[in-house]
């Protein structure tokens, strides 16, 4: 009996010592992993979290930050946008203002103190149907030419605004003649 005992005592203690080994290590045939292997993969995934934390933390920052900055910049388009669309608003309501007859005086009368000849063509506008535009060609020596030109340009109550300007030198006869379509 004391053998037995003894050897029960035996069989217990090494299957003790076999489950703390186990435990311990684990079983690899059986993928059973123990506490160290256990342990070892609860750092690398704490690792892994704290460096996932970090990287979305600096990432989110960053990306915030630059939107932030785009906003002010979409807004800041938008407000130079809606001032060039304003400043057109009232370029267009100036323009409606003019009678016809009196650009067709005032013009005319510059013409005349510059000594140019000048064509006048209405053209329906491209933005309001109500509105029209002046094409004009200018005939004359090219110092009264450009006098017409500057005159028209810095006359406050017109507030023309030339567009598509173009000069052609025509030469008749030893006369040299500058015609300026706009």
């Amino acid at each position: 009996m004391k053998k037995r005992r003894k050897l029960i005592i035996l069989i217990f203690c090494s299957l003790l010592i076999g489950s703390i080994f186990l435990l311990e290590n684990g079983i690899s045939l059986l993928n059973i992993k123990g506490f160290v292997e256990i342990g070892q993969k609860k750092q690398l995934i704490d690792t892994r979290v704290s460096h996932l934390s970090d990287f979305i933390t600096i990432n989110y920052t960053n990306a915030l930050a630059e939107l932030k900055q785009a906003t002010t910049d979409l807004n800041r388009a938008k407000k130079a946008y809606e001032d060039q669309v304003e400043a057109s608003d009232s370029y267009i309501s100036e323009q409606e203002k003019h009678d016809i007859n009196y650009l067709w005086t005032k013009l005319g009368n510059y013409a005349r103190d510059e000594n140019v000849v000048i064509k006048i063509d209405l053209v329906l506008s491209e933005i309001d149907s109500n509105l029209y535009c002046l094409n004009f060609s200018v005939t004359g020596d090219y110092t009264n030419t450009t006098n017409f030109i500057n005159d028209i340009e810095n006359d406050s109550d017109l507030g023309f605004k030339i567009e598509n300007f173009k000069m052609v030198e025509t030469r008749k006869l030893g006369n040299v003649t500058y015609n300026i379509y706009m």
